[in-house]
């Protein structure tokens, strides 16, 4: 009895201090509630901000007494003192007293310019600094849908798995994330300890620190387009300055407010306020912000990021406590944000680092992330949450459930596979079984159709099922089609098979067997729509195809992070073909060219041959994330990538046409912040043995004769070059290079501001052994459209070295 009554005091009393809590809420001197104030015990990094009701709460490893600072932007900091661990607080914030001295007032030079001056001074120093530290890192995400209608292009959106009520608004996404942070100057990694997401009790959020890196120390400011930063080297290029006034911290610090304004209202830049620290230099806050102009991000009305700093006493540096990142968007009558709260605390900011914290993984969630109970974010939830996110969570919660009762699925998919009359007119319908995660695809053979003068018209009827586990780490598919030209009136089956069998090393393998008629160049010069439309409207015939009867089997795996190889090995039978209709819709006098590219390497008699094909690729730089059921890999900005190939063609039986070549591609994005991005491809090919390669098995190069681009970036073709001009069983060398400005010094040129249009600029150089010195280079503008609704790309191209038409107009596009 004596130890059952000693283990229930116990118990007793760590569950009281467990539940320990500072607690309040923040208002302005009006009674409204402030959101985003940040809240935090004095001398320590333990803190917090308030939600939207203006509601806080501390519980993570409080002194027994000490001071609470509450601190938010354009507002007077006040401290209140606490003992004992169980207080309510009711605190009404102040706006700050902002002055303008004399000094300042009759200063020759503008007093913003001078403080900015002295914090790009310290620039490099303090970014460094900033990259050195070990935290506790705490994230809310929330996406919520304003307004959205109720039929997008004919078909019903739904209310988004229950998420939208009868106003069609209400939270899509709602999340929250906890994590260990490690930094030691570009080297990063992420311990993610707790992950929740509403109405997926099994799933992971998207919320993490890297994604949470604005850092204004850096010359630019990453939202998926680069902002020049306002205390960068560049800033004056960009920014005007304004010093509004100073103020003066309970703890005797004296702040610049400094007003940050465009110079241009179409470059790449922020606007709002900074809160620079007296004599420090350093960031004591800042609220900015950046409109759909300043991104170019069409679906974006407005991005704001708000941050505030304490002083870390031990280490007498400024460390970002808080931060809050908010998007506004509208596009195709979809309005909505999204809101993402970030609280950092626990700082160590002379770390020891184990020899192995650091390395090609950066982000690891542990495999009992997602299955901490309420209890525990009762405890560890640094932000308090409003009532709508409680609803939340319950109300999905509670339908998650019903969604995964086999009934339910039954009855979700009777509904959406019910055929339509509008499923005549698409590409394709899908048949789901949501219970087993399998789904059948049929194309529509109405509207999948094309035609060339080798097959006439030709139609395609093809069957995808595709099926997963559980978890959507493996998956196994099936593809059966088969393509009618109604010209030589042939059948081309095809049939492919893909397993894969994991998500981290997302090993692969299969094997597809068929008849198809090929392009000589097997990634494919000519586009299907865009042959189709050369041949029925002009008559011009620019794809050149043969027949092939194959049977491949191919595997493919990322065995280590750094290295992705691929391997296929197959049989082949080629015919060559003729043209069998002469149909078009105009022209009908014009014959059609003979189905021969223009070479005189051409070469091409019927034959069989078995090919092989090795690939790696090379990511340098590479880094991944590391959930408990897969992995996700990408590089470190500005890391290159090298692929090599080596491809052998055997056992032919015309003996000319074996051959063994060698082909390495190297690509690396660069880039330059606030003066745009560039990206550069380089490309070689040299065929080690074959006496006379058939002329599919030649090097080709991506030609155009048409004024559609073939890609949304010119790194793989030239504009000007006639298909199979210069294809060749000699050494090659290609160079591309293509730069986007992003505006950078042109947004304010009258045209480019009125088209809201990026500047473009490329130039590409081809060298072939014996073949005359090929180059062309491109000046251009995209981001082109109406409203939201852009993407079209226009360049001027010219082009020298025996070439068939030396300048010349180039349209492309891509979604946005």
């Amino acid at each position: 009895m004596h130890n059952l009554l000693r283990t229930f005091l116990l118990l007793f009393l760590f569950s009281n201090f467990l539940q320990a809590q500072l607690q309040g809420h923040v208002t302005d001197s009006s009674g409204q509630a402030l959101q985003d104030v940040s809240v935090y015990i004095e001398n320590t990094s333990l803190g917090t901000i308030t939600n939207a009701n203006g509601a806080f709460i501390l519980k993570d490893k409080l002194p027994e007494k000490g001071v609470l600072i509450v601190k938010y932007l354009g507002y007077q900091t006040q401290k209140v003192a606490f003992s004992g661990q169980d207080q309510t607080f009711e605190l009404r914030l102040v706006a700050e007293t902002i002055a303008l001295n004399e000094v300042v007032l009759n200063a020759k030079e503008n007093p913003a310019d001078r403080i900015i001056r002295a914090v790009q001074a310290q620039r490099k120093e303090r970014l460094a600094l900033s990259k050195i530290y070990t935290a506790d890192f705490y994230s809310k995400g929330i996406v919520r849908m304003v307004d959205a209608p109720e039929k997008f292009l004919g078909q019903e959106i739904g209310d988004f798995e229950g998420a939208l009520d009868s106003t069609r608004s209400g939270i899509l996404y709602l999340s929250e994330t906890r994590s260990k942070l490690f930094s030691r100057g570009d080297e990063f990694k992420e311990i993610i300890t707790a992950s929740k997401v509403s109405g997926d009790n099994q799933g992971y959020s998207f919320n993490s620190a890297s994604d949470a890196y604005f850092n204004l120390y850096e010359q630019s400011l990453d939202f998926d387009t680069q902002l020049a930063s306002p205390i960068g080297s560049a800033a004056f290029s960009f920014y005007r300055f304004s010093l509004i006034g100073t103020f003066t911290t309970a703890d005797g610090q004296l702040i610049n407010q400094i007003e940050v304004s465009p110079k241009r209202p179409t470059d790449p830049t922020v606007s709002g306020m900074l809160y620079i620290v007296e004599d420090d230099w350093a960031l004591y806050g800042l609220d900015l912000k950046a409109t759909r102009e300043q991104t170019n991000i069409a679906p974006v009305e407005e991005i704001r990021i708000q941050q505030t700093y304490n002083y870390h006493p031990q280490s007498r540096q400024w460390v970002k406590a808080t931060q809050v990142f908010s998007l506004d968007f509208g596009i195709f009558g979809f309005k909505g944000n999204v809101r993402y709260s970030f609280v950092y605390s626990q700082y160590n900011l002379q770390p020891a680092f184990a020899l192995d914290t650091f390395g090609a993984l950066v982000q690891e969630i542990k495999e009992t992330a997602n299955q901490k109970d309420s209890l525990y974010w009762e405890r560890q939830r640094p932000v308090a949450l409003t009532q709508e996110e409680i609803s939340d969570y319950v109300q999905k919660d509670s339908i998650a459930k019903v969604r995964k009762d086999p009934a339910y699925l039954d009855s979700i998919d009777r509904k959406e596979n019910r055929l339509k009359w509008g499923d005549l007119l698409g590409l394709s319908k899908t048949l789901r079984n949501s219970a087993k995660n399998s789904q059948w695809t049929f194309t529509n053979p109405l509207t999948k159709w094309t035609f060339n003068p080798v097959q006439g018209r030709a139609t395609t009827l093809a069957v995808d099922y595709f099926k997963e586990n559980e978890n959507e780490t493996q998956n196994s598919r099936w593809y059966l089609a088969t393509t009618y030209g109604f010209g030589d009136k042939q059948a081309y089956p095809q049939l492919t098979f893909n397993r894969r069998l994991n998500s981290r090393q997302y090993t692969t393998f299969g094997f597809e067997l068929g008849k198809a008629l090929q392009q000589f160049d097997n990634k494919p010069p000519v586009s299907p729509l865009i042959n189709t439309l050369a041949n029925l409207l002009y008559k011009e015939n620019p794809a050149k195809w043969y027949q092939n009867t194959y049977l491949r089997g191919r595997f493919s795996s990322r065995p280590i992070p750094s290295i992705w190889l691929d391997y296929n090995l197959g049989f082949e039978q080629r015919k060559g073909r003729t043209n069998q209709s002469d149909f078009s819709w105009f022209h009908p006098e014009r014959p059609y060219a003979i189905n021969r590219p223009d070479n005189p390497l051409y070469d091409f008699e019927d034959h069989r041959i078995f090919r092989q094909q090795l690939t790696l690729r090379f990511y340098f730089g590479v880094q991944y994330s590391a959930r408990p059921d897969r992995n996700f890999y990408y590089q470190k900005e500005g890391a290159p990538q090298l692929s090599w190939t080596l491809i052998h063609g055997f056992g032919s039986d015309q003996a000319r046409y074996n051959f063994l070549k060698m082909a390495f591609l190297l690509r690396q994005s660069l880039n330059l912040h606030a003066y745009g991005q560039s990206e550069i491809a380089l490309r070689g090919v040299a065929f080690i043995t074959g006496e006379s390669p058939a002329f599919s098995d030649l090097t080709h190069f991506h030609g155009n004769e048409t004024f559609i681009a073939p890609e949304a970036t010119f790194l793989n073709s030239f504009n000007l070059l006639p298909y199979y001009h210069r294809s060749t069983d000699k050494p090659y060398a290609s160079l591309h290079w293509e730069h986007d400005f992003k505006r950078w010094g042109l947004g304010s040129w009258p045209l480019i501001r009125l088209l809201k249009a990026n500047v473009m600029a490329g130039a590409h150089a081809l060298v072939v052994e014996g073949a005359p010195f090929y180059r062309e280079w491109n000046l251009g503008l995209s981001n082109l459209g109406i409203g939201k609704i852009r993407g079209l790309r226009v360049d001027y191209v010219r082009a020298w070295g025996q070439v068939y038409k030396q300048e010349g107009l180039v349209l492309g596009w891509t979604l946005f």
